[in-house]
C-alpha cells in the first residue's frame, strides 16, 4: 500500500483529497501546514508527499527543500489551481504537478507513476552501489 502525506491548509480540500485517496486504497496521513509536514517526514515513512503550493508558512521551494533535506528519496507532488507554467516559475525544483480541481483517477495514476519511478531509481542506485563494491547479484 502506498503511504501518502497530504498537506493543505484548506480543511475542505484536505478532507476531499483524503477521502479520494482513501477510497482508492492509499494509506493517507494529513496535515494543514508545511512545518507539520516536515515533522511528520522526520518521524514517519511516506512514499510520496502531495502538497498545496499556496499555504501559510513553509511552502513552495522552502517546503520542497525541507522535505528533500530530510528524505531525498521521497517524491513531492504539488497541487494548485494556478497553471503549471506559473507554478514552475515560482517554485523551481524536482517535483511533479497536478492542477486543481483534482480528478480522482488522474491523481491516483500520477501517485502510482511517481512512486514506481522513485522505487526504480532507488533500486538502480542500490544495484550500482553493489556493483561498485563487487557484491552484485548478477555475477
Amino acid at each position: 500500500m502506498i503511504n501518502v502525506l497530504v498537506v493543505d491548509d484548506e480543511p475542505s480540500m484536505l478532507e476531499a483529497v483524503m477521502n479520494m485517496l482513501g477510497s482508492q486504497g492509499f494509506a493517507v496521513t494529513s496535515c494543514a501546514n508545511g512545518s507539520h509536514a516536515v515533522e511528520l517526514i522526520e518521524r514517519d515513512n511516506f512514499d510520496v508527499v502531495l502538497a498545496d503550493v499556496v499555504m501559510e508558512g513553509l511552502v513552495g521551494t522552502a517546503l520542497l527543500d525541507a522535505i528533500h533535506d530530510r528524505r531525498p528519496d521521497v517524491p513531492v507532488i504539488f497541487m494548485s489551481s494556478m497553471p503549471q507554467r506559473r507554478v514552475r516559475q515560482a517554485v523551481p525544483g524536482d517535483y511533479e504537478f497536478i492542477r486543481k480541481p483534482l480528478e480522482p483517477n488522474a491523481l491516483a495514476d500520477l501517485i502510482d507513476r511517481v512512486v514506481r519511478t522513485s522505487n526504480l531509481h532507488l533500486l538502480a542506485g542500490r544495484e550500482a552501489a553493489e556493483m561498485a563494491t563487487g557484491r552484485s547479484r548478477l555475477g
